[in-house]
């Protein structure tokens, strides 16, 4: 890539609250049902980047008995449904099931998730802050607060908003009878410790850790390195049992202090929330002048537009993660990635000098920049703690 003439247009990210008759055009039975939940009082946002999720407002969901807001943003609406639910101190959620699984991830709160079938034993786990679940399609599950002096947040996911434009029937995702009883109640336990598998990479093969419960993403330990994307950095994928062998529905990325992962683009639908560390993103559309940055930290959430670049900084004196809900494993292509040595210079001045604000110096090498295709060493001090 050419070295820019001028440095780009900055925009810093942000969201808004959409009115009822703001929501356009409908396309599906979905789009009049978040119309409804707006009506109710239930927030809808829109724009590209919430900075804290753990604070922005909701209103009452009075069919599931709990706080909530809908999330519209770019490069997720109209392909991934996202929800925050807020269970008030020691509450419980009304039942909800529907025909798609949910990926579920607690922003802060202790509690307690009860799933089962109808006319079958419930089951139970406790949750806490950073911990991430798979609810199994077609099951009823309810949500309990343990805490009666702080309030539980959480982001739902699911591919209900493009599944509702296939299927035009409300009915088959919500008054669906068919379940498959054996993921709960077969021989294996979905929510015990996690095992691993592999599935294809394009280029390597990529453990994936399946369970349908991970106590804490924020303390995992078992990374591998992730040498397409630089910085050192490392990931893991995490796969439901019920989903199948290699299947995955969230990964994580770990990278080191005081450096920033290559530019890279991707289809639409990826979910990043962050469960630890602070620093800022850069998102911008081939070719346009414009550099969309998202400051973000513990709790933030962003989702980059389809086949927009977008690229990661960590500014922060330790590792930082970010967990992308939704992800699969892509064959990596080159084409689709700005090598170090062909970036904008703006893009690591303005890094520098967000560290130097910082009283930090980079932790980049000068030889990044400078070979081609940079290959980072690993050692066990990458291992992400």
């Amino acid at each position: 890539m050419a070295q820019a003439t001028q440095d780009p247009v900055v925009a810093f990210g942000a969201y808004y609250r959409v009115e009822p008759k703001e929501l356009g055009r409908k396309i599906s039975w979905y789009d009049d049902w978040i119309e409804s939940l707006a009506l109710q009082g239930i927030p809808i946002y829109r724009g590209n980047h919430i900075a804290d999720m753990r604070s922005v407002e909701v209103g009452w969901w009075e069919e599931k008995e709990c706080g909530a807001a809908i999330l519209q943003l770019d490069g997720q609406w109209r392909v991934v449904d996202v929800r925050l639910t807020e269970v008030p101190p020691g509450g419980t959620t009304a039942p909800f099931k529907m025909l798609l699984d949910e990926k579920v991830y607690v922003l802060s709160g202790y509690g307690q998730c009860t799933i089962w079938a109808e006319g079958r034993p419930q089951r139970s786990f406790e949750f806490q802050p950073h911990s991430l679940f798979f609810i199994p399609p077609n099951y009823s599950y309810q949500l309990s607060n343990l805490r009666g002096d702080q309030t539980a947040r959480l982001i739902h996911s699911s591919r209900l908003d493009i599944a509702a434009s296939l299927i035009r029937d409300r009915d088959v995702f919500f008054n669906n009878p068919v379940v498959d009883t054996s993921i709960l109640y077969g021989d294996q336990d979905i929510f015990s410790e996690a095992k691993v598998v592999s599935a294809p990479d394009g280029m390597q093969q990529r453990a994936v850790w399946t369970s349908n419960f991970f106590p804490d993403v924020s303390a995992w330990e078992k990374l591998e390195p992730y040498r397409n994307r630089g910085a050192g950095g490392m990931t893991v994928a995490f796969g439901s049992v019920h989903g199948g062998k290699g299947a995955t529905h969230a990964t994580m990325s770990v990278f080191p202090a005081q450096r920033y992962k290559m530019a890279h683009k991707h289809d639409a639908g990826a979910v990043i929330v962050i469960p630890r560390g602070e620093g800022y993103s850069v998102l911008w559309k081939p070719d346009s002048n414009e550099r969309l940055v998202c400051e973000w930290r513990e709790g933030s959430l962003l989702v980059p537009p389809h086949m927009w670049y977008h690229q990661h900084f960590n500014l922060g004196q330790g590792p930082a993660r970010y967990l992308k809900l939704n992800g699969h494993i892509p064959a990596f292509r080159e084409s689709h990635q700005i090598d170090y040595s062909e970036e904008e210079s703006w893009v690591r001045r303005r890094f520098e000098a967000q560290l130097a604000g910082r009283n930090m110096t980079t932790a980049m090498p000068e030889e990044c920049y400078t070979t081609p295709k940079y290959e980072w060493p690993y050692g066990e001090d990458m291992s992400g703690d």
